[in-house]
């Protein structure tokens, strides 16, 4: 969790701030609203800065972080093939779903991230607002952190974090279906969804990497190996793939509804068509990629609360007999 949390907070300054420094006011759209741009210069220092500050905090990192579980010494396997471990992986229903899962998690977050601050632009006026974005959607982790534990204990990882993303998908699909009407012109009105859809959101980001260690621990007890450096290399592999969907993806769709990016530093404001389906790709998409994910989590990982407690059993013989040989 805590890990998630300094992700969430370590993204806020650059989120917040950016918005209301890089965007220069070059006039007011025939409806009144600002015509704001992108500053090249701003946009290269505060970037500069933020690099610069990033390679600090990863020394830093480095240097004051100290190993204090000593690995166990094993007896190295001289037969060890990456190749036999990644089909044995594949074999693991719960970790494939799992990758899914946070593929499309890392997918949903780059594209929704991406696709606000057009929305914000041209659609609101508003760039500045888009910091509230992240707020909007990281803020309910607060709410919970304090009894994560407890909901974890009561409902189970997975029961948890697929009804998170089904709750998350409902919040989307009202915004979707606000489209063409007075409650679609009022960014309050979608920033009060946005966290609603966050709260759902929640507990997949909180719990993704405790998910992970989940299904590691249930290849060991199929397998008889703990294989976590190639679980965690795939794992990782699958949401830079996420990464990548979700750039593609909204490239394709800005082409696909002819949004024009240099409409803005001319002074011309977009039709209200391309403003249309500009709402309707911040909408639907993010809906039926949390949709898929709730299926995922509620259909495809096995990986409940009541098997868990079977397979942390099975483990803990696996450990008992390890100390005895």
């Amino acid at each position: 969790m805590w890990r998630s949390i300094g992700a969430g907070v370590g993204g806020l300054p650059g989120t917040i701030v950016l918005p209301m420094i890089v965007y220069t006011v070059v006039g007011k759209y025939p409806n009144g609203k600002d015509i704001q741009v992108l500053n090249e210069t701003k946009l290269f220092w505060c970037v500069l800065i933020l690099s610069v500050v990033s390679v600090l905090v990863y020394f830093l990192h480095y240097k004051l972080t100290k190993e204090r579980i000593a690995p166990q010494k094993k007896k190295k396997d001289e037969n060890y093939n990456a190749i036999a471990t990644l089909k044995a992986l594949m074999k693991n229903r719960a970790f494939v779903m799992l990758c899914i899962a946070s593929m499309l998690l890392i997918a949903f977050q780059f594209y929704y991230q991406s696709t606000y601050t057009y929305l914000f632009t041209d659609y609101y006026g508003k760039p500045g607002l888009y910091a509230m974005v992240t707020i909007c959607t990281y803020g309910p982790m607060a709410i919970f952190i304090p009894i994560m534990n407890k909901l974890i204990k009561k409902f189970g990882k997975k029961e948890l974090c697929a009804f998170g993303m089904a709750f998350a998908t409902v919040a989307c699909v009202i915004l979707f279906l606000f489209r063409g009407t007075a409650l679609a012109e009022n960014p309050y009105i979608f920033l009060g969804l946005t966290f609603f859809s966050g709260l759902g959101q929640t507990f997949l980001v909180l719990e993704v990497w405790a998910l992970v260690m989940d299904v590691i621990d249930y290849h060991e007890v199929r397998t008889g190996k703990r294989e976590e450096g190639m679980a965690y290399a795939f794992f990782s592999f699958t949401r830079k793939l996420g990464q990548t969907l979700a750039g593609v993806g909204l490239n394709a769709l800005l082409a696909v509804i002819h949004y024009d990016g240099q409409a803005t530093q001319r002074g011309e404001m977009l039709s209200q068509d391309v403003l249309s389906k500009l709402y309707d790709i911040s909408t639907l998409i993010p809906a039926i990629m949390l949709a898929i994910m709730a299926l995922v989590l509620f259909l495809g990982y096995d990986l409940s609360k009541k098997k868990l407690v079977t397979v942390h059993e099975q483990l803990a013989e696996i450990r008992a007999n390890e100390e005895t040989e």
